[in-house]
C-alpha cells in the first residue's frame, strides 16, 4: 500500500511539473509588445503614446521655464542693438550739420559725399575735352572746315551753354522765392492769381542760401529739359552761320554734355566761374590758367578750351588749353 503511494505521488508531482512548465510557456506566449526578453533580463518600455522622438524633452515645463529665462537676455540684446543704431545715427547728424555749418561762407571746404560737387564737375568737363569734344572736332573736319574755325566754334559751344545755364539758374532762385513769399501772403490757393503786396526784396542771407541749396539738390530735375531747349534755340543759329547738316551725332552729344556741366557749375553755391577765353581777353591773359595746345610761347593765337576756377576770385580747378603764335 505504501509502495503505491510512492509511485502515485511520483506520478502527481511529474503531472504537476509537467502542468507548471506548460503554463509558463502559455504565460512566455502572451506577453505584451512592450516587453522584451534581452540575454536573461526583461526590459519593459514605456507606452506608445509615451514614446518620445531623440531628443525630445519629456519634461515640456522645463523647457518652457528656459525659454522664460532667455527672453531677458533677448531684450537686452535688441536694447543694445537699438542704441548703438541711434548713437551712430546721431553721430552721422551731428557730423552733417558741422559740415554744413564748416562750409558756409567757405566755398573751398568741399562736400565729399556731393557727386556733383566742383572738383568731380573739373574732372568732368576734363572728360568732356578728352572725348565728346575730340569726336565732335572730327565730325567737323571731315567737312572742310579749318582747323581754327572748328575749334573756335566748339569753344563757342561750351560758352554759350555756360551763359544760358547761369541765367536760367539765377532766374529760378528769384522766381522760387517770388512764389514762396505769395504762399506765405496769399496761402497755397490763391498764390498764383495775385502779385505781392509788400513787394519786399529784403531776404535773410540764411533764407537765401537755403533756396540756393534746395533748387541744388533738385537740380537734376532740370538737365534734360535744359539740354532740349539749349540745342533747339541754337541749330538754326549754328546751322545758318556755319551750312551745316540737320543733324550731326557727335556733335549734338558733345552740346548736350556741355549744357549739362555748365548747369551743375551754374547751381553751385557759389557757381564755377568759367574762365572768359577770346582774343578780346588776350590783354588780361594769366598764362598760369593755361597749357598750350598744339605750340609754347607768350603771345597767344586762339583760345581752345576755357579753364575752371573754384568760384570768380578762387582757386584754379582745372586749367585751359590755349594756342601760342
Amino acid at each position: 500500500m505504501m509502495v503505491l503511494e510512492g509511485k502515485f505521488g511520483q506520478q502527481q508531482k511529474g503531472i504537476s511539473g509537467r502542468q507548471r512548465s506548460r503554463d509558463n510557456n502559455d504565460q512566455s506566449q502572451q506577453t505584451p509588445d512592450n516587453t522584451k526578453q534581452t540575454s536573461g533580463r526583461r526590459e519593459t518600455q514605456p507606452p506608445e503614446h509615451e514614446i518620445r522622438e531623440p531628443g525630445h524633452h519629456y519634461d515640456s515645463r522645463r523647457s518652457e521655464q528656459a525659454k522664460n529665462e532667455n527672453i531677458p537676455a533677448i531684450e537686452n540684446s535688441e536694447k543694445a542693438r537699438s542704441s548703438k543704431f541711434s548713437d551712430e545715427f546721431s553721430k552721422t547728424v551731428r557730423s552733417k550739420r558741422a559740415s554744413i555749418k564748416m562750409r558756409q561762407n567757405n566755398p573751398d571746404i568741399a562736400d565729399l559725399s556731393d557727386t556733383n560737387r566742383p572738383t568731380r564737375i573739373a574732372e568732368r568737363f576734363s572728360e568732356l575735352y578728352d572725348n565728346e569734344w575730340t569726336e565732335a572736332f572730327e565730325e567737323l573736319s571731315r567737312r572742310s572746315r579749318s582747323e581754327k574755325e572748328t575749334i573756335e566754334y566748339l569753344l563757342s559751344i561750351v560758352q554759350e551753354a555756360y551763359k544760358f545755364c547761369a541765367n536760367e539758374a539765377e532766374r529760378q532762385i528769384k522766381d522760387i522765392t517770388k512764389v514762396f513769399d505769395r504762399i506765405l501772403e496769399f496761402g497755397s490757393n490763391d498764390y498764383n492769381n495775385k502779385e505781392l503786396i509788400s513787394q519786399s526784396n529784403v531776404r535773410s542771407e540764411e533764407g537765401h542760401r537755403l533756396i540756393v541749396q534746395y533748387r541744388k539738390e533738385m537740380a537734376g530735375l532740370a538737365v534734360e529739359r535744359f539740354k532740349q531747349v539749349f540745342m533747339e534755340s541754337k541749330k538754326h543759329k549754328w546751322n545758318r552761320n556755319i551750312r551745316l547738316p540737320a543733324h550731326l551725332g557727335a556733335l549734338d552729344l558733345y552740346g548736350k554734355k556741355a549744357v549739362e556741366l555748365t548747369w551743375w557749375m551754374s547751381v553751385q553755391d557759389p557757381p564755377v566761374y568759367l574762365c572768359p577765353a577770346s582774343e578780346s581777353e588776350t590783354d588780361g591773359f594769366d598764362k598760369s590758367l593755361y597749357r598750350a595746345y598744339t605750340k609754347s610761347g607768350t603771345e597767344v593765337d586762339f583760345f581752345v578750351w576755357p579753364a575752371l576756377k573754384l568760384y570768380k576770385e578762387g582757386g584754379v580747378l582745372m586749367k585751359g588749353v590755349v594756342q601760342f603764335k
